[in-house]
């Protein structure tokens, strides 16, 4: 489904009508108007100083804005203190544009709750409350919500004390739990881009679940654009608790039964599928006993969801989507940003992490990425090799012991004649990286394999290592091979030149070691997962294939 793209006030109707609110209240102290005069004062005064009386003049006309400020100010005073709500909205929302023009801060505290008056005019009931007229209907407002009919209450954090609004709606939370009241709370100290940050501060702090309320910081209200997005995450939140809490059953019911089956299976299977099988491939048992209960959990899931299709469960998705297809149309030059967690758990999709594949003495596979260290400078790098030649055997030896390692790149912008070369690597950084097909080494895959025996990833040998006692049968192997073959030639080496090589071409420091070892400054810090390491295999034999053809004759170029 394509994004729904409107104006700010187009978007809170899709909203609106998409989950059925029909009643905002909007709870703040500047609703009274003996509390706010002041700000509204200094308001004027800054446009006066700023040269700005005739705007003044025809905006309040019963007051002479060029005589003094002892004249007009008591005047000002009973005028404001004579508006309705509907009168101080369009007053505030006038001075507010007057103030962006003259290049002038406006005053968000004062701006905000009516801001957000004038943004649901219109389009469902509005009632602003102060503190205490809150205190008096609120319930009243909180019984009359339904699920046709249902109230978004958004609070002032700031009320008569600092987190006073939270207090309230925690209040009215807990007497009032139904998904018919949806909860929003506004506070100047919320800073753009920090809200998830405060809002996880202020859960804790006063015990409220996350999916009660949503945090948002008040200087969004200065921009409804803005505001319409926080609106919407306001209103997600509500859903998304519900699809959550489906997931979960549907999650742990596949889990118990996915068990269930794992148990069951009898034991000339059990051997068969988790030993045996383990056996041959040279893969550790547990990670077999894993993909069979992955298998097992699909197929469990699977047919749960199709079970429950018919129930409200399409109903909540097709809620949530609706929601959050519904765009507001941004400012020309205006980019949305991308949240943290989004990327910490795409990366969890796209690699393994070190400590995972080092601890558990995972063998070199595609993908596995390396830091190097070579005359004091720092690279990494990320190894190419086919998966079925890499692959370790049952007896410790694998096909081919030949691989490469691939410089990695960052902070680059390939141009458009050079794309063949280089292979992007998504999010492995905060910088972006490349693959660079054009910096390969030729590496020694028996040398390279010493980082599979080592907790930390490092490449040392030792004349005293002991093998690993979470190896396969295959990795077992593979450990006494290379020690048998490294310990006779170690033995013999008088200086660091004399170290088996890792590669053709020097690509890092190496030193001797105490009791007849060596090691090179090189570790295995992750792994780029398949299939996205397939592609860059793929890239690399597209790259080495690429066809080459006879100078253009009509080429002037030197």
């Amino acid at each position: 489904m394509a994004e729904v793209k409107a104006n700010p006030k187009d978007a809170v109707t899709k909203i609106f009508n998409e989950i059925k609110i029909g009643t905002v209240a909007i709870v703040d102290d500047d609703f009274v108007p003996d509390n706010n005069f002041e700000k509204m004062f200094g308001i004027i005064k800054t446009l006066r100083s700023s040269g700005r009386i005739e705007f003044l003049n025809g905006l309040i006309h019963s007051i002479d804005f060029t005589s003094e400020e002892i004249v007009w100010k008591d005047p000002l005073r009973s005028y404001w203190l004579g508006l309705e709500h509907e009168e101080i909205s369009s007053l505030l929302h006038k001075l507010k544009i007057e103030l962006e023009e003259s290049g002038q801060e406006p005053a968000i505290d004062l701006m905000a709750p009516y801001s957000l008056s004038r943004l649901f005019e219109g389009i469902c009931e509005i009632i602003p409350l102060a503190p205490d007229e809150w205190d008096r209907i609120g319930n009243d407002l909180a019984n009359g919500a339904t699920n046709e009919n249902k109230l978004l209450v958004i609070f002032d954090n700031k009320l008569d004390r600092d987190d006073e609004g939270i207090l309230l709606l925690k209040k009215l939370k807990k007497a009032f739990p139904k998904d018919s009241i949806i909860c929003g709370l506004i506070s100047y100290k919320i800073k753009r881009g920090d809200e998830t940050r405060k809002w996880d501060e202020l859960a804790k702090r006063y015990d409220i679940p996350k999916d009660q309320f949503l945090a948002i910081a008040k200087e969004t209200t200065e921009d409804d654009l803005k505001f319409v997005s926080e609106l919407k995450l306001v209103t997600l939140n509500l859903y998304c608790k519900k699809l959550k809490e489906k997931f979960s059953t549907f999650v742990l019911d596949s889990h118990k039964k996915s068990i269930s089956k794992i148990k069951n299976l009898d034991i000339r299977d059990f051997d068969q599928i988790i030993f045996r099988s383990s056996a041959v491939g040279s893969v550790w048992e547990l990670d077999t006993l894993l993909r069979v209960y992955h298998l097992f959990h699909r197929e469990v899931s699977n047919r749960k969801i199709l079970e429950n299709r018919k129930s409200n469960l399409s109903e909540i998705i097709n809620s949530i989507r609706n929601l959050s297809q519904v765009t507001p149309i941004k400012k020309a030059g205006e980019v949305g940003y991308t949240k943290e967690n989004s990327i910490e758990i795409q990366r969890l999709e796209l690699y393994d992490n070190a400590n995972v594949i080092n601890k558990f003495h995972q063998p070199l596979e595609l993908g596995d990425i390396f830091k190097a260290r070579f005359n004091r400078e720092i690279s990494h790098y990320i190894l190419i090799v086919q998966p079925c030649d890499a692959h370790i055997l049952n007896y410790g030896e694998r096909k081919c012991n030949e691989g490469l390692l691939v410089k990695i790149e960052s902070g680059i912008n390939p141009n458009l004649n050079q794309s063949h070369r280089f292979c992007e690597l998504m999010f492995l950084n905060n910088k972006k990286c490349y693959a660079d097909f054009n910096e390969e080494f030729a590496v020694n895959l028996k040398i390279l394999d010493l980082c599979i025996f080592n907790t930390k990833g490092k490449l040392i040998f030792m004349d005293k290592m002991d093998s690993p006692d979470t190896l396969t049968s295959g990795l077992s192997h593979c450990f006494e091979n290379r020690k048998r073959e490294f310990l006779p030639k170690v033995k013999k080496i008088e200086n660091k030149d004399q170290i088996p090589s890792l590669s053709l071409r020097p690509l890092a420091e190496c030193s001797l070691t105490a009791n007849h070892g060596f090691e090179y400054k090189l570790e295995r810090i992750g792994r780029y997962r398949m299939p996205y390491s397939f592609e860059l295999l793929s890239r690399y034999a597209q790259f080495k294939s690429r066809a080459a053809f006879e100078h253009d004759l009509t080429s002037k170029k030197l």
